[in-house]
């Protein structure tokens, strides 16, 4: 033990009896102390296995079980989850006056007066669960002053065998402390549990501190988030004290041999998890704190280089006492180098095989990376990426995998309030944006600065103002670094814009699911719906996004606090259906019903019903001489006459809207009332349709046995209507989801509308509008054929 401790020479131990003891401990430090009692303790167990002629064990298991015993106390003092093993609990600073041997008195401890050791009749030695105080302290011994205890009750035990004291249970119920648990008869497991409870209120005052690891920004740091209610809590970087893993190349550098190994293993076993730390020495030149953190039972460090992606410094902070880990540490490395784990590796072009090979970054217009050739050749593929940036919400900076091509991702149908600019350095160039954003918890991705030319500083001069972040801006960029900052996350990429951005999906993992990220920020009112990127993606997407907008509108969540809805010309129509024939088509959105319900002949038997949330191609007024229908009207037209005239509908009233007459029915408000008249919506179903099948078929529910036929979606997916483009709320139909998959099918199948054929063209003479001898001149081609087909468009009488 002497390699690793430090201990006194043995001669020094000859004649010692057990008051002896006492003086071989007194004048050392605590380190001290603590390796000579373990060292006693396992030479007492070695004895009695000889004496009960047991085998004695080797002396490196017995090495390794100190060390590791000695981990197990610090462990269980500091980490409130750990197990409670052996009996191993931390002691209240109440017993220091209660720890001294006596020969006419004994140790006991009253409950109203806990620093008062009485003489009692002749009862057993309180045990270590006895001696717990029941009261929480304020501060705990270490785990060295634990086996100092163990130790001096053995010597109590054997000199006063017959002077015993020990607590009743109603003492031992009275001495506990108001809300803390029961320790009943359960066991050790019970009294971990009051442990625990004592400790969690003086965690803080040991030096020990919880959090979660945000960001793994190489293989022996972490950035770790405080357990806070904040909506954006405090930050500490701590790396790891004594270690030093290989480093990842900053940008258009090298990876160190096993760099980015190193930094996986670390960020796989300690991303997004709750961990326990300290901080053990600081380094003010360089700015950084240097501590030991625990993952569970775990020390993180241990774990790292027995991995081998580490390896050990030997020296630690200056002028400071050496820790208790480092020659564990040392332990650790060197079987990790005997095995060739990690970085030790010992095949030959191991460490030129880890370094990666890095492709030009992305990021920048200095990059020349081709984003429409790539957003070509991956649309819609699920590529696997690990983020290493977040620039604001909606937008990260990741690895490819494999590739690891470094590229900037725009989260696509939505957009996060801003985090601002800060104003240029001189010395530097602008982002292509216009933008600076704070490096994000990796290395910086920033491109190598070059001298600005007199032309950029101009430029530069012009945005040298700092622009604070957008309200919520910070908490939304924190949202999306708790959820995907260093996580394995999907990308799908389904575009770029006019600036050569790509804008694709980011789906992170959340338990056994994956959520997407747009959603998530929409849903929780950190960033907003918007329709140009939203267009890039599924028709199922861009309705959840939709809605989860105007949920997080409705709920007034962050950002949409406040928020009042704008004023419409739409107003609902509630609780009106109604059953009838059609008599009439008016265009192709519009019809004419006669209502079962109303008197035959009566005026208010004849509704006219606009199908709701569509636009037909236009017919025009051909009275006008540049009459010109749109592509597609008069198709529109016929296939809803033929479809519906003469036949049984039902119709489901929803909203009216005042629209200008100047304009048609989708032209905006009127200011004044006489320009405007007011259209009624609803949406109309074939009752009875004579055949249902391919575009036919609906995707409304039936009712009862009767198949029901949107006749807007059945428009839709025939490419003979388009989709209103609603406001905010503005009333729409009740089915706009199913109407937004019907276009969307029309779409990409490049029907009706939506192809690039030009309808067959259509010459109609009106022979209303014409004169007498115009008119006289088609007689003799009325009357060559004595029956014609005709469709009867208007009834004056």
């Amino acid at each position: 033990m002497k390699e690793v401790w430090r201990l006194p020479e043995v001669s020094s131990l000859n004649g010692m009896d057990k008051e002896l003891v006492l003086e071989l401990l007194d004048g050392r430090s605590e380190l001290e102390r603590m390796q000579i009692l373990m060292t006693l303790w396992r030479i007492w167990h070695v004895r009695n296995e000889i004496v009960h002629d047991k085998p004695a064990p080797p002396e490196e298991n017995s090495r390794s079980f100190l060390c590791s015993y000695v981990e197990s106390l610090t462990t269980i003092k500091y980490l409130l989850g750990a197990d409670d093993v052996k009996g191993k609990h931390p002691v209240a600073e109440q017993l220091e006056g209660c720890l001294q041997p006596r020969k006419t008195k004994q140790v006991t401890v009253d409950a109203s007066s806990p620093e008062v050791c009485s003489p009692q009749p002749k009862k057993k030695l309180p045990t270590q669960k006895a001696l717990i105080k029941r009261e929480a302290p304020s501060t705990f011994y270490t785990a060295q002053k634990l086996l100092l205890l163990q130790f001096f009750s053995s010597l109590l035990l054997t000199r006063d065998r017959d002077q015993r004291s020990s607590f009743s249970s109603d003492q031992e119920a009275e001495a506990k402390p108001h809300g803390y648990p029961s320790r009943g008869s359960g066991g050790g497991s019970r009294d971990a549990k009051y442990i625990a409870a004592i400790m969690a209120s003086n965690t803080g005052a040991s030096g020990w501190l919880r959090g979660k690891v945000k960001a793994v920004t190489s293989g022996d740091c972490l950035l770790i988030m405080g357990n806070t209610k904040a909506e954006i809590p405090p930050e500490k970087s701590i790396t790891l004290s004594y270690l030093m893993a290989p480093r990842l190349a900053r940008r258009n550098g090298v990876d160190e041999p096993f760099a980015w190994e190193s930094r996986e293993f670390l960020r796989k076993h300690c991303i997004g998890k709750e961990v326990t730390f300290r901080v053990d020495y600081t380094a003010p030149n360089i700015g950084r704190e240097f501590g030991t953190v625990y993952l569970g039972d775990k020390n993180v460090a241990y774990l790292v280089v027995a991995a081998g992606w580490a390896r050990v410094k030997e020296q630690g902070p200056k002028g400071g006492e050496q820790s208790p880990s480092l020659a564990e540490l040392q332990r650790l490395e060197d079987l990790a180098k005997e095995q060739g784990l990690g970085r030790w590796s010992k095949e030959p072009g191991a460490a030129e095989e880890s370094i990666r090979d890095l492709p030009p970054s992305a990021i920048g217009e200095s990059s020349g990376f081709d984003a429409k050739g790539f957003a070509v050749e991956n649309k819609g593929k699920s590529l696997e990426a690990v983020v290493e940036q977040v620039r604001d919400g909606s937008t990260v900076r990741v690895y490819l995998l494999p590739s690891f091509q470094f590229v900037q991702i725009y989260v696509a149908g939505v957009q996060a309030p801003s985090m601002g600019r800060r104003p240029p350095n001189p010395a530097v160039v602008a982002e292509a944006d216009g933008t600076a954003e704070d490096t994000a918890n990796g290395d910086d991705s920033v491109e190598a600065p070059a001298p600005l030319t007199t032309a950029q500083r101009l430029a530069a001069s012009a945005v040298s103002t700092e622009i604070p972040p957008d309200s919520w801006g910070r908490q939304a960029k924190h949202f999306t670094e708790t959820r995907v900052l260093n996580r394995d996350v999907r990308i799908v990429v389904e575009g770029t814009d006019t600036y050569n951005n790509i804008i694709g999906s980011v789906y992170y993992p959340d338990g056994d699911t994956a959520k997407d990220l747009s959603l998530e920020l929409v849903k929780n009112g950190l960033a907003k719906y918007v329709e140009w990127s939203a267009n890039m993606l599924d028709i199922e997407v861009k309705i959840k996004l939709k809605n989860a907008e105007l949920q997080a509108k409705d709920e007034k969540l962050r950002m949409w606090n406040g928020f009042k809805p704008p004023v419409t010309d739409s107003k609902p129509i509630h609780d009106q259906k109604f059953t009838g024939k059609v008599v009439e088509v008016v265009s192709g959105d519009c019809i004419i019903v006669a209502d079962d319900a109303a008197p035959l002949g009566s005026p208010s038997a004849e509704r006219r019903v606009n199908l709701s949330s569509i636009r037909a191609p236009k017919l025009g007024n051909p009275r006008r001489e540049d009459y010109q229908p749109d592509k597609f009207a008069r198709e529109s037209k016929e296939f809803l006459r033929t479809r519906l005239i003469g036949k049984q509908v039902s119709v489901e009233m929803e909203y009216s809207r005042r629209i200008s007459t100047m304009d048609g029915q989708n032209g905006v408000p009127a200011t004044k009332m006489a320009d405007t008249r007011v259209l009624d919506y609803g949406s109309v179903f074939q009752a009875s349709p004579s055949q249902a099948g391919g575009d036919d078929t609906s995707s409304i529910p039936s009712t009862g046995n009767q198949p029901r036929i949107n006749v807007a979606e059945l428009l839709l997916s025939r490419g003979f209507a388009n989709i209103s483009k609603h406001r905010d709320y503005e009333e729409r139909s009740h089915y706009f989801d199913v109407l937004l998959a019907a276009h969307s099918r029309a779409e990409k199948g490049k029907k009706g509308l939506h192809s690039e054929k030009i309808p067959p063209a259509m010459h109609i003479t009106d022979l209303t509008m014409v004169n007498a001898k115009k008119a006289k001149d088609f007689l003799p081609f009325l009357q060559r054929s004595r029956r014609h087909t005709a469709i009867v468009e208007y009834v004056p009488w």
